[in-house]
């Protein structure tokens, strides 16, 4: 736990609400931007340095299509059934575990996997960046 970085994160995620400045979360900010809206972390088994596959829901916020391979970094995760009302879940991994998510109002989106990390880099996150940031 981090509570001093907790309270900046929060209080920036606020800001930039308030300011209608666009936010891109990626792992811990998936899942900071779920509690900030209400929603729920829990212990995952299975997630920690694997890739595994994810199912696109909703292509509203984002161009992301399902995936066979995305890597996976992280031992806490939010379920399905745990995210905030104000959020929209836009992919999830074969085990309920959202992958991706989104804002109903604001310029808010969050993934759980690594670009960054991606070696060869995926040029689909090159565009889903450049998308969500246009």
């Amino acid at each position: 736990t981090a509570p001093e970085r907790d309270n900046f994160e929060h209080e920036l995620l606020k800001v930039c609400s308030e300011k209608g400045i666009p936010v891109l979360g990626v792992c811990r900010g998936l899942q900071l931007m779920a509690t900030h809206y209400g929603g729920k972390i829990s212990e995952i088994k299975g997630h920690a340095g694997k890739t595994h596959e994810i199912k696109a829901r909703l292509n509203r916020v984002m161009p992301l299509a399902s995936r066979d391979s995305v890597n996976s970094y992280h031992n806490f995760g939010v379920k399905e059934c745990d995210v905030g009302g104000e959020l929209t879940i836009i992919a999830v991994s074969v085990d309920g575990i959202v992958e991706a998510l989104a804002h109903k109002k604001f310029p808010q989106a969050a993934i759980m996997w690594h670009p960054e990390r991606m070696d060869p880099f995926d040029a689909r996150d090159t565009a889903l960046i450049k998308e969500f940031f246009k």
